[in-house]
């Protein structure tokens, strides 16, 4: 899965495959998949608009609106289904946004914890998640 596309001005690089929006959110919608092979689930990222330009987040957003979202999904179902992968669409492909150590490639140049992946000027830079890194 190729990564996320980011534009020069550090907002994500094409149109999002946006759930709902009003003037103060977006609401990005997400897949997120899992280690034991269970089912991939729908989340939805939620980013405050005074963070995006039109309907493009910056890429710091997006992640911790992901980061927000995962900490639900952990928080909710405990250690039954550890995340392996956090994608979404843009520009009408699924991208990676996020992969756990043990997911492949991106998570493999991540290091130890769990790897964002970027694409364009931000590519080498692999950012764990602190409140995740007990998977």
């Amino acid at each position: 899965m190729p990564p996320l596309p980011v534009a020069d001005d550090g907002t994500v690089g094409d149109d999002l495959d946006i759930a709902f929006s009003t003037h103060l959110t977006l609401v990005v919608q997400a897949r997120l998949e899992f280690a034991c092979g269970s089912a991939p689930q729908r989340i939805d990222l939620v980013v405050a608009r005074a963070h995006c330009r039109k309907n493009r987040p910056r890429l710091q957003a997006l992640r911790d609106a992901a980061q927000a979202a995962l900490s639900r999904v952990v928080g909710s179902c405990g250690l039954r289904r550890r995340p392996l992968a956090l994608s979404t669409r843009v520009g009408g492909q699924w991208h990676a946004l996020w992969a756990s150590p043990t997911s492949g490639p991106a998570a493999s140049l991540a290091g130890n914890g769990p790897a964002w992946t970027t694409g364009t000027q931000a590519s080498a830079c692999r950012h764990g998640l602190p409140a995740l890194t007990a998977w």
